[in-house]
């Protein structure tokens, strides 16, 4: 299903459960879109009447329940789908990939460790559910689209019953819609918009005045307060309603800390989540809402005045939606920054048209076709698909099925352009594909909030203090952290006892918020060899992290253990990346080699993006 940000998708993925009294599940990519929706869809309930029940069964919720109950996983999640067999109500849960996955493969902790298989519960979803819906697919990325295929093929090829499963999105990926067609078992329907457009239809978006700024990528926020600093004061003092959504995290972070101490009167009147900073005022209730690419989707509230960061087709279209909903009286503004190469001529295209619709068929095509202006650039940053089967070994070992390797083989083949089995150059690839979602990337294992969190070493220097004691009062020996966090954070425990996640470092909380430094790879030597590489065995240099602050002691130990791993890492020279800037949604860091040399380098997914999009530019 696809239609304009705006036109009623969430109501019209649950109404039809509402009007037979049906159950469903709805999967989202972030579980604070889940927070949000399940407000959205409460509030709809209560100004339509809709007889319907809502239940968040993330993992935080999950485990919520079990200290509360005293019961395990399984337990719970038999007695929530045999309740919901028997309710007259709609019930709808909401959830994201990963649990729907847990669910699936019986990833949840019973009394004896891992409940393997969890045939009973998995039983119980497929029978008390009616269809499942997945919102807001244009976010998933690659890893969450290969889960959510290969998720749909097993189950319409070993499951007795096939649930409908429906696909909502207002800017989807054309491919993304190719390959679920591949992976689907029935027949696929296609609805839009198109139907819903009529000459006597009521307006409930209005008229947007809208401006293009150009600048140099990920200066958004910094340009949003130096243009904006007056309807900033204006907004908190009068009311006057101002939103700005950015893309970077550790940017926007910084630039609350500088409106905080040039505008104090912001306190208590501002929303912000930027997912290293957020306050419980509810978006739809402050006169100042600043955050990231989350208050692009899902999340309903009013704005007639937006400023937003944008570098992608798809991504802009999302964005303009969210301003102007809901009334027709008074003509919005928009302001958008982005860069020349990203979005060329969209100052002078945005005068030429009288809706939204057309401008995003003239940017992005349309349903049938990649024919949008914006074709050329999209293939730029699109996530590639040429490493879709990155989880089907792992699906095999869990799921219960009876599938061969051949079979498997011949399906990815079906469901994916290009599968890692037929690179017959690269054998040794399959080792990184086939270990983990994310291969080769170098993480630290953080203590929080219950659970074991991941994140790449280098974003979470960037966003931590660099004090070395600071580091050296919550480290911990991995031992330590998996028996702490062996019952809350089971998943999570098992990969890393299993050794398909290697954390470089374990903490047992994280140091204290810092964003001010930066923090860069350095080589002692020059490099020969680019492109994909497995570090350390294909490279004669050792890496090493530098940056303002940092100790010598933490860096040195970092960069011995990096060597010690088998990471996935892709290089590439100054002369290319200026020439022609890579896609920003390929994380990215600089890397420093002797005689002056310069270089962008990647791990792990974004190193696989990269091979692909270098790939697709030579092509």
């Amino acid at each position: 299903m696809e239609s304009m940000t705006g036109s009623g998708k969430t109501i019209a993925n649950i109404l039809p459960a509402v009007e037979r009294g049906a159950n469903i599940l709805i999967t989202y990519p972030t579980n604070q879109l889940i927070q949000d929706q399940k407000s959205s869809i409460d509030q709809d309930a209560n100004e339509f009447s809709f007889n319907l029940e809502t239940e968040i069964i993330n993992s935080r919720a999950l485990r919520r329940e079990r200290s509360r109950h005293d019961e395990i996983i399984p337990k719970i999640l038999d007695t929530k789908f045999s309740e919901a067999l028997n309710k007259t109500q709609a019930c709808l849960f909401l959830t994201t990939p990963d649990t729907l996955y847990n669910i699936l493969t019986g990833k949840y902790w019973g009394n004896n460790g891992f409940s393997q298989p969890m045939d009973r519960t998995r039983s119980n979803l497929l029978a008390s559910v009616d269809y499942i819906v997945f919102d807001e697919f244009h976010m998933y990325d690659i890893s969450m689209e290969t889960s959510i295929l290969n998720m749909c093929s097993i189950l319409h090829h070993n499951e007795g019953r096939q649930l409908p499963i429906v696909f909502s999105s207002a800017t989807p990926n054309y491919k993304f819609k190719e390959r679920l067609s591949n992976a689907s078992t029935n027949d696929v329907v296609e609805i839009d918009d198109r139907q819903s457009i009529a000459e006597d239809g009521e307006i409930i978006c209005s008229e947007i005045e809208l401006e293009i700024l150009l600048g140099r990528q990920w200066n958004g926020p910094e340009v949003f307060k130096h243009t904006k600093s007056e309807a900033i004061l204006e907004a908190v003092t009068t009311g006057e309603k101002l939103t700005a959504i950015f893309e970077s995290v550790k940017r926007t972070s910084d630039i609350l800390d500088e409106i905080r101490e040039d505008i104090p009167e912001v306190e208590g009147n501002w929303a912000y989540k930027t997912g290293l900073d957020s306050n419980d005022v509810p978006v739809n209730q402050a006169p100042l809402v600043i955050g990231t690419r989350t208050l692009s989707v899902g999340i309903d509230f009013d704005t007639q005045n937006l400023f937003f960061e944008s570098y992608r087709a798809r991504d802009f279209m999302q964005k303009l939606g969210r301003v102007g909903r809901g009334t027709s009286e008074q003509t919005s503004k928009a302001t958008c920054y982005t860069s020349e190469y990203t979005l060329p001529d969209l100052d002078q295209l945005k005068n030429q048209y009288s809706n939204k619709k057309e401008l995003k068929q003239e940017l992005i095509g349309d349903s049938n076709s990649d024919d949008g202006k914006m074709v050329e650039q999209g293939r730029m940053w699109g996530y590639p698909s040429d490493y879709g089967p990155i989880e089907l070994d792992n699906m095999v070992r869990d799921f219960p099925i009876n599938i061969d390797e051949k079979s498997l083989v011949n399906l990815s083949h079906e469901v994916y352009d290009k599968s890692p089995f037929q690179d017959e150059s690269r054998e040794w690839l399959d080792n990184f594909l086939m270990a983990f979602r994310d291969p080769g990337i170098p993480q630290v294992a953080v203590g929080r909030e219950n659970q074991i969190q991941l994140q790449e070493i280098m974003l979470f220097l960037e966003q931590r203090t660099t004090e070395l004691p600071a580091h050296e009062a919550t480290l911990i020996q991995k031992e330590e952290l998996l028996e702490t966090y062996a019952e809350t954070s089971p998943v999570v425990t098992e990969y890393i006892e299993n050794g398909t996640i290697d954390p470089l470092l374990c903490y047992n909380s994280p140091p204290p918020k810092d964003t001010s430094g930066t923090v860069k790879f350095k080589v002692n030597r020059r490099i020969s060899n680019r492109g994909l590489l497995r570090y350390p065995e294909d490279t004669e240099f050792k890496l090493r992290i530098t940056g303002e602050g940092l100790h010598s002691k933490l860096t040195n130990e970092i960069s011995n253990r990096m060597s010690d791993r088998e990471l996935l890492l892709y290089l590439v020279g100054q002369e290319r990346y200026e020439g022609l800037p890579l896609p920003h949604l390929f994380k990215t860091y600089e890397l420093e080699a002797a005689a002056g040399e310069r270089y962008q380098v990647a791990f792990g997914q974004n190193a696989l993006k990269l091979d692909s999009h270098e790939k697709r530019c030579n092509d």
